[in-house]
Parts: structure tokens; sequence; C-alpha cells
């Protein structure tokens, strides 16, 4: 499917309602969620996920329902698979790019959107950390990937497959099909010089090998932009006049609990 292909908007998993009575018995019961490692070269091999047909939207083969946690939450969930999860990933940045005349620093935001919104009407967003590193549309989405990957022990909601959706190229690209490349070459391009975002990829990798060593495996979606349901939450955090100068992690954290607890 094609990008340009791609211009009507699905209906949005962030509007389909909480379902009634959801109950699991493998809560019911108390059954422990565990599952095997899985081998860092089978992950790379399958890291990219692809819908069979291509013209597949997330609503279709999604929904909200119920982990299998002790203490329950919603996801964005297969509909066939209970296992498998989906949460939308997006970063942006004012100003990128700036330079020459400008005087106005770039400011980078993240949003994540993993459950409906009568949980979180706003879905979750941040503005990226200020670390002396200039802001650009890359670092932000990077950052809402490792974001989104930090926010919970997914594996404990009882998932053994985790699906990225986002529409940055540059991520899935990155991730699915250049990094083992890097890595080969010492972290440099074909060019010889050093991969841009080094820090970030190898913390993205890193989140990565945890998951799969807990037997959680993530793949990645390159879907339009107009299917991402986290950039507008994005965009709200890139345009916080409010800046951290560490990873948001414990903040949005704390929201979640405090929105799960109501």
């Amino acid at each position: 499917m094609s990008e340009n292909a791609a211009t009507a908007i699905p209906p949005l998993l962030g509007d389909v309602p909480l379902p009634q009575n959801d109950t699991d018995p493998r809560r019911e019961y108390g059954i422990q969620c565990s599952f095997p490692a899985v081998p860092a070269s089978l992950a790379d091999r399958n890291r990219r996920f692809q819908p069979y047909p291509a013209t597949l939207t997330p609503s279709d083969l999604f929904t909200v329902g119920q982990n299998t946690c002790s203490i329950p939450g919603y996801q964005f969930i297969r509909k066939n698979d209970q296992r498998q999860m989906l949460m939308f990933c997006d970063g942006a940045c004012s100003n990128n790019g700036w330079g020459g005349n400008s005087v106005v620093e770039p400011r980078g935001g993240c949003g994540v959107v993993f459950t409906c919104k009568e949980i979180m009407p706003n879905g979750l967003s941040s503005p990226l950390e200020i670390n002396g590193i200039p802001h650009t549309n890359n670092r932000a989405e990077l950052r809402a990937v490792i974001l989104g990957l930090d926010l919970r022990f997914w594996p404990g909601g009882g998932f053994e497959s985790l699906v990225i959706a986002c529409d940055s190229e540059y991520v899935v690209l990155g991730i699915c099909d250049r990094l083992q490349t890097w890595i080969k070459r010492g972290w440099q391009t074909s060019a010889g010089r050093p991969v841009a975002n080094i820090d970030l990829w190898k913390e993205l990798l890193e989140r990565l090998r945890e998951l799969e060593k807990v037997g959680c495996h993530v793949q990645f979606w390159k879907i339009p932009r107009e299917w991402n349901e986290a950039d507008k939450c994005a965009k709200q955090a890139a345009a916080d006049n409010n800046p951290i100068n560490n990873p948001p992690t414990t903040q949005l954290l704390e929201k979640i609990l405090y929105v799960e607890s109501l």
C-alpha cells in the first residue's frame, strides 16, 4: 500500500468504548503469565509488523480490551490474540531544523496512546528533555518509542507481543533494516560518519533486548500520519513551555497510576 493511497482516516481506536463485563479467566484463577525468552536473532528478523492484507488498519486488527494483570488495565489488544497489544507513538518538534537567522530554539515533544479516550482523554504527552543535545523530529520520535516501552512492564499484563504503530520512516527503517548494519560497522554509516542520535538508538536497543529476555517481542508498524493517534499528543508536548531536564518516564508513570486508580 502506498503512502499516497492511505488518505482516508479509519475509525479511531481511542473512540472505542470500554467493554462491559469483560473478565479474563486467567485473572480470575490467578494464572501467572510467563513466556520463554525470544532469541535476539529471531526478534531482529521479524521486527517489522506487516498486516495481511496490507490495507488493514489498526481498528481492523485491535480493539479495547482488559489485560490479565492482577491490577486490571485497558489497552489496545489484538481481536484474535489476547497476548498482542498495540500502542501509537509519535514525536514532534517546533522549529525543526532551525538555523541561519533563526533565534527560536527547537522544542521536541513525545506522545503515546495505548488506551481509549474514556480512560485517558488526551493520551500521554511530555516535552523532550533538555540535555544539551539539539531537539529534532527524529530525536522526539525515538524518545516517544522508548517512553512507550518504559511506561509499564508490559509482559506483566499478559503480552508476549507489542506492536509500535508510528508514522516515522526514520524510526521504522532504522530499527528494522539498518540497525544491525550500523552495529557491525561500529555505529557508523556507510559514509564512515557516526550514526546520528546514537545515544537513543542504543537506549532503544537495550529496551528491546530487555523485553525479549522476558518473552516479549516488539514489532514496528509504519502507518500513515493520518492514522497515528499520538500525533496530537506529540504536537501539544512540543508546544509545552515547561521543559524538563530528565527523560519523562517517571512523571508519566505517576499520571497513569493516578488515572487507573479512579
